[in-house]
């Protein structure tokens, strides 16, 4: 393979990776579920939702 084809799948291959990490979906919480307390870490970028 030439430099140039290497170069385009290896472009390919990162887009084709961050289009499906971005329509991925993530794992929700299921509806009956009530939130008692919340906790917001903001230096690590962090919130958790605790149930009783």
């Amino acid at each position: 393979m030439t430099k140039s084809k290497i170069i385009w799948l290896i472009i390919f291959m990162s887009f084709l990776g961050m289009t499906v990490y971005y329509f991925y979906p993530e794992e929700k919480l299921p509806a009956d579920i009530q939130i008692d307390n919340i906790i917001v870490y903001k230096s690590k970028r962090q919130l958790f939702a605790y149930s009783n």
